[in-house]
């Protein structure tokens, strides 16, 4: 909040409007979540007992919970602009592309820095769900 220099109550009301943002955010993936639970559950099932009705339903449902979150970024921007000068909105702006792009690149490297797989070497697989949930401080997750 320095760098988009803001005094401390307007970085408050800017934090609630976000905290909001990302719960309503959260709650629609997972809803998309369950729903695409659903879609692998039925594609499973016998072929005859399923029918495109309830797929096409849940599709649907995925369709439109992906455009609510869209809103949601809308409403999201609406609601800073309210708070902000337009020159604080283009700063938080480029920060917040900026450090997305950093966490995106970060995740995105399996490679350690300064390590180079030769086209003869395969890097190690990426690790499963699962294996990435566990804690490192779990029992049995010892090195």
């Amino acid at each position: 909040m320095e760098a988009l220099n803001m005094d401390k109550p307007t970085a408050e009301k800017i934090m609630a409007v976000r905290h909001k943002s990302i719960m309503e955010r959260k709650t629609l993936q997972k809803k998309i979540a369950q729903d695409f639970q659903k879609v692998r559950e039925l594609l499973r099932e016998d072929s005859s007992r399923v029918t495109d009705d309830a797929l096409a339903g849940l599709l649907q449902d995925i369709r439109d919970n992906r455009v609510k979150i869209q809103g949601l970024f809308d409403e999201y921007y609406n609601e800073l602009s309210k708070l902000l000068s337009i020159r604080q909105q283009a700063e938080l702006m480029l920060f917040l592309k900026d450090f997305h792009n950093e966490i995106r690149a970060g995740l995105r490297s399996a490679n350690p820095p300064g390590l180079q797989y030769d086209k003869n070497m395969t890097p190690p697989p990426s690790p499963t769900r699962r294996e990435m949930r566990r804690s490192p401080l779990q029992p049995g997750n010892a090195n």
